[in-house]
């Protein structure tokens, strides 16, 4: 299992604070969907970021009840101005694993769960206080539909070896 570099990557999008396991999601994308039709973005994809507070980053741990931002988003060059009542989001460049993932949001965090709590540490790996987030192209058939793909980016970092 071998991280990927990503490059630096800008976001136009809405977000809301709150803790991983609300159920505010369905609403934020509500929200956010009718706006994008005016953002120039660089594709069709559309980005689900999580991106984990100062008070998260400081605890050392993701947990289900940790507050993060939200995001509901598309990817813009770097160049393009910020609209109104939209915000920008930039993630550095870093290590992430990716993940395929297919099914219902409703069943989605069996898989995440899996993935944090024990793919990555099974695999040397943790995850980095960084944003997480998924990619919805065009085999994302909606959070109901059971055939849905998109794909995971987790942020990572190589755990430490207590050996010598």
């Amino acid at each position: 299992m071998t991280p990927t570099l990503l490059p630096e990557r800008h976001f136009i999008g809405k977000f809301i604070q709150s803790p991983i396991n609300t159920a505010s999601t369905q609403e934020l994308w509500k929200s956010f969907m009718p706006l994008r039709k005016q953002i120039n973005a660089i594709s069709e994809e559309l980005f689900s970021v999580i991106v984990p507070t100062e008070d998260t980053r400081k605890s050392g741990q993701l947990t289900m009840h940790s507050t993060v931002d939200k995001w509901a988003a598309v990817e813009v060059d770097p160049s393009y101005p910020t609209p109104e009542n939209l915000d920008r989001l930039i993630i550095p460049a870093g290590d992430y694993l990716s993940f395929e993932y297919v099914g219902r949001a409703s069943d989605y965090g069996p898989f995440i769960g899996n993935i944090h709590g024990n793919i990555l540490p099974q695999n040397g790996f943790a995850f980095d206080m960084r944003p997480q987030f998924e990619v919805m192209g065009a085999e994302y058939l909606g959070h109901d539909n059971p055939n849905s793909r998109e794909t995971l980016y987790v942020p990572v970092r190589r755990i430490q070896s207590d050996s010598v």
